[in-house]
């Protein structure tokens, strides 16, 4: 019997296990309640700088006469567009401001389409939050270079939509489907 007693003693009450077992569920709950206390503030000063700096922007764009909201690092920012691996072609696009809206100018040498089935399609990307615009479908001019121009929204910043790509889509996908990447570039600052 002694025995018996002696190795009962050891072993931890059920209370006590209940205690170990709440103390380690309460310290788990106290370590995400802080990382996410954590997160919100560095989210939230991060926005606070963001707001500070745009609106440090538009007051110098209102003093130097500009229109509010639109970088001024976009005018005449040009891209180099890239066959990607496996793929033909190449291009340049310019991007500025004319009169408060942002015009984009495409031009491309691609492979020839069969245009009743198939369209080379334009798009801005940007990286962060993760954005893209589809611009358009290219035309060709009287040279047989591909084309595009397209103009934004007078005084909306697209300033941030800094890479470029274009893709061959079947005619038959929807404007959002982003369809086979064919040439990409990225803005680069005058």
């Amino acid at each position: 019997m002694s025995r018996s007693i002696a190795s009962r003693s050891r072993r931890p009450s059920k209370t006590a296990r209940a205690a170990r077992v709440f103390t380690t569920v309460l310290s788990l709950l106290g370590f995400v309640v802080v990382f996410a206390g954590g997160v919100f503030l560095f989210r939230s000063s991060a926005a606070e700088r963001r707001m500070a700096h745009q609106q440090e922007t538009e007051s110098a764009a209102n003093v130097a006469g500009e229109t509010p909201g639109l970088d001024a690092h976009v005018e005449n920012a040009n891209a180099t567009l890239r066959a990607v691996r496996g793929e033909a072609g190449e291009g340049m696009v310019e991007r500025q401001i004319v009169e408060g809206r942002y015009v984009v100018s495409f031009q491309a040498t691609l492979p020839a389409i069969d245009r009743q089935t198939t369209a080379y399609r334009a798009w801005l990307l940007r990286r962060q939050p993760f954005s893209f615009l589809p611009i358009g479908e290219f035309v060709t001019d009287e040279n047989g270079t591909f084309v595009l121009s397209w103009e934004g929204k007078t005084g909306t910043d697209y300033g941030s939509y800094d890479r470029v790509v274009v893709t061959r889509n079947a005619k038959t996908d929807g404007p959002e489907d982003p369809g086979v990447h064919v040439l990409e570039g990225e803005f680069a600052r005058d």
